[in-house]
C-alpha cells in the first residue's frame, strides 16, 4: 500500500530557486552602470547646466564683464558634472542594492555639497581676500532653507539623468562610425577627448556669440566669434560622423585652417597669455593629427610592418 501526501507540491525545488537567484544576481551585475556611462551622463548634465546659467547671466546682466565669467561658469559646471558622475558611479557600482531616483537625489545633493565646499577652499587658497557667503558666515534660517532647496533641486536633476537609461557614452566613444578604423582602440580613445572638446567649443562659442549680439559688440569681434562658431560646427561634424579618412582630412583641414594661420602669426615669446594660447593650439592640432593618423589604413599598414620587423630582429 502506498502513502500519498495531500500537501500541494512546491512549483520550484531548491535547486531551481538557487539557479534563479544566481541568474538574477548575474543579470543585475551585468546591468550595473559603467564608469564611462555615468561620467558621460554627468558631462551631459553639466553642459546643460552651463548653458542655462550662462544664458541666465547674459539676460539679467547689463555689464559686459559677464563675458569674462563665461569660462568660469564652464569650468565649474563641467567639473561638477564629471565629479557627480564619478560620485554616483561609486555608489551604483559597489552598493549591492538598486538605487532609486530618491536615493540618488540625496546622494547627489551630498556630492554637490562636497563639491561646493571643495570649490570654496580652492577659491580661498587662490584669493585669500575672498569672503564666505552670508549663509556660511551667519546662521540665517531662510538662507539655509534656500541653500538646502538649491542642493536638492540640482541634485535631483543629476539623479534623474545619472543612473537612467540615457547613455551618451557610445556616441562619445564611437561617434557614428559604421566603418571600423584600422587602429580602432586608439581612434576611440583620441576620439573621446576630441568629441568632448568639440562639444565644449560649440557650446562656448555659441554662448559667446549670444553675448556679443546682446551687448552690441563691434563687427570685427562679431566676425571673429562667427569664425569660432563655424570652426566648432565643422569640428563637431567631423568628429561625430563616419567620414572616410580622405573626406575627414579635408573637413579637418578647412576647420583648422584659421588655427594654423594663428600659429604662423603668433609670437609665443610676447607674453604669458600668448604662450598659453600657443601651447593650447599646438595640443589641439596634435590631437586632430592623432585622430586622423589612427583612422588611416596606410599608417596602420606601415606601423604593422615596422612592428613586425622590430619583433623579428629584436624579440624573435
Amino acid at each position: 500500500m502506498s502513502i500519498t501526501s495531500t500537501e500541494p507540491s512546491s512549483p520550484f525545488n531548491y535547486g531551481q530557486i538557487l539557479n534563479r537567484s544566481l541568474y538574477e544576481e548575474s543579470l543585475y551585475r551585468s546591468t550595473r552602470m559603467g564608469i564611462g556611462t555615468c561620467v558621460s551622463q554627468g558631462f551631459l548634465v553639466g553642459a546643460a547646466l552651463n548653458v542655462f546659467l550662462s544664458v541666465f547671466a547674459i539676460l539679467i546682466s547689463s555689464n559686459r564683464l559677464v563675458i569674462i565669467f563665461l569660462p568660469f561658469y564652464f569650468a565649474v559646471t563641467m567639473s561638477l558634472g564629471i565629479f557627480q558622475g564619478l560620485w554616483l558611479w561609486v555608489f551604483l557600482r559597489f552598493l549591492p542594492w538598486r538605487l532609486g531616483v530618491l536615493v540618488r537625489a540625496i546622494l547627489s545633493s551630498a556630492g554637490l555639497l562636497v563639491f561646493l565646499m571643495a570649490l570654496q577652499l580652492v577659491l580661498l587658497s587662490i584669493f585669500p581676500l575672498l569672503r564666505l557667503p552670508v549663509w556660511l558666515r551667519e546662521l540665517d534660517i531662510p538662507l539655509l532653507v534656500l541653500g538646502v532647496a538649491f542642493l536638492l533641486c540640482v541634485g535631483t536633476v543629476f539623479a534623474i539623468i545619472i543612473g537612467s537609461t540615457i547613455d551618451p557614452w557610445p556616441e562619445l566613444w564611437n561617434g557614428s562610425d559604421r566603418l571600423r578604423p584600422p587602429v580602432w582602440w586608439a581612434s576611440n580613445i583620441v576620439g573621446v577627448f576630441l568629441r568632448s572638446i568639440a562639444i565644449c567649443l560649440l557650446m562656448e562659442s555659441t554662448l559667446l556669440l549670444i553675448a556679443m549680439v546682446m551687448f552690441e559688440s563691434p563687427l570685427s569681434v562679431l566676425a571673429t566669434t562667427l569664425l569660432a562658431v563655424g570652426h566648432s560646427v565643422l569640428c563637431f561634424v567631423a568628429a561625430f560622423n563616419s567620414f572616410r579618412v580622405g573626406i575627414l582630412s579635408f573637413v579637418a583641414l578647412i576647420a583648422n585652417a584659421p588655427l594654423v594661420y594663428l600659429m604662423l602669426n603668433l609670437d609665443m615669446n610676447a607674453s604669458q597669455d600668448s604662450c598659453v594660447l600657443g601651447c593650447f593650439v599646438i595640443a589641439y592640432l596634435t590631437l586632430w593629427a592623432m585622430f586622423l593618423l589612427t583612422r588611416s589604413a596606410i599608417v596602420y599598414a606601415a606601423s604593422k610592418f615596422v612592428w613586425a620587423e622590430i619583433r623579428y630582429y629584436l624579440i624573435d
